[in-house]
This record gives structure tokens, C-alpha cells and sequence, in this order.
């Protein structure tokens, strides 16, 4: 099977919306979204953006916290594929000009798998902070024995990153969902 790393693509980031202002940084805690657990709605939770820094909504919609946030059209596309393994939470998305709201959805994804990636033959690097160690990671060679039948997923040793099956990345690219990247990956 082939998969990708996929990230926000950068491509149209000048004319994009950017998400920087949380309503209530107390809900979620930065990490909340890639440890791979359930988390329970803890309340609205609303993300502003400045129109006069970028005034298009991608359906992968950056932010400041680097959560993987999606539109509407992207979350009713990604729900009809992935029944197991992700928590779609509501987030409304509001204009910091006029006020006007968007509905969008953070995607937490609660496949987060340990061993999955072969040290070995990846490429990274190495910081320490006390007894946790921190990886920089810039070329991924993951274990297929692991990651088969998974089409969304995060690495425990590196979980910011989000990886996806061919069937994910050729869904997204048919649909025309915008504001996704992807980067093929050796898995051996």
C-alpha cells in the first residue's frame, strides 16, 4: 500500500485564511489533538481570522496551533470514508472583520502508532529536553507490518506528523478538496 505525509500546502498561503485568535485557550491544550485520545466537546469553541491577511477558506484551513481543521465540505467527504479512528469536533471559524461565521471541524485522529516508523532507515535528528527526546524529523521510512489498513494516522515518537493511505490522498484529490499537501513515503 502507498502512503503520504500530509500536511497544509503552503502554495496559497498568501490569499488563505490564517486562524490565530482562540476563543478560550483554557478548552484544549496544544497537544490535545495528537495524542490520539477521545476528547469530550468541552464547549463552543470559535477561531478568528484577520479577512486582510488572506480571505480564502481552504477546506484544510490553517491555524496557529497547527491542529488539522477542515471545512464543512472537507469534514462530509472525510466522514463518509473514515468510520473508526478519528473524532470530527465542531469549530466555528469567524471572520475577525465582520463577524460573519463558518462552521469547520477539528479532525482528531486517535491512531497514533507506536513503532511505526523505522529509525533505521528514516532520516532525523535527535534534541533532548530532560529525559524526553524530541525528534526532527525530515525523511520518513515507515514499518508496513504497523501501519497496514490504517488510512489516517499519527507516529507516537513524532505525532505533529499526519499520514495518509493512497485511498485518503486519491479521495481528496477527486473531490478537489483544497489546501492539502502530500508527500510519498517509503515504507518497507
Amino acid at each position: 500500500m502507498i502512503y503520504y505525509d500530509m500536511d497544509y500546502s503552503y502554495s496559497r498561503s498568501k490569499d488563505a485564511i490564517f486562524c490565530t485568535e482562540l476563543s478560550d485557550q483554557s478548552l484544549y491544550d496544544l497537544h490535545d489533538f495528537h495524542r490520539g485520545t477521545y476528547i469530550p466537546k468541552k464547549g463552543k469553541l470559535i477561531y478568528t481570522y484577520d479577512p486582510g491577511e488572506g480571505n480564502i477558506i481552504t477546506d484544510f484551513i490553517n491555524n496557529k496551533r497547527d491542529w488539522f481543521i477542515i471545512s464543512s465540505r472537507c469534514y462530509h467527504v472525510l466522514k463518509q470514508e473514515l468510520y473508526t479512528g478519528v473524532q470530527f469536533l465542531p469549530i466555528v471559524i469567524r471572520n475577525g472583520k465582520d463577524g460573519s461565521n463558518t462552521m469547520g471541524y477539528i479532525v482528531n485522529i486517535l491512531h497514533v502508532l507506536e513503532g511505526a516508523i523505522n529509525f533505521e532507515k528514516s532520516g532525523y535528528g535527535v534534541l533532548k529536553d530532560g529525559d524526553k527526546k524530541i525528534y526532527a524529523i525530515w525523511k520518513y521510512v515507515l514499518n508496513e507490518n504497523i501501519i497496514q489498513n490504517y488510512d489516517l494516522f499519527r507516529l507516537k515518537e513524532h505525532s505533529v506528523a499526519m499520514f495518509c493511505s493512497e485511498k485518503i490522498k486519491s479521495i481528496i484529490e477527486q473531490e478537489k478538496l483544497t489546501g492539502f499537501s502530500f508527500k510519498k513515503i517509503d515504507v518497507i
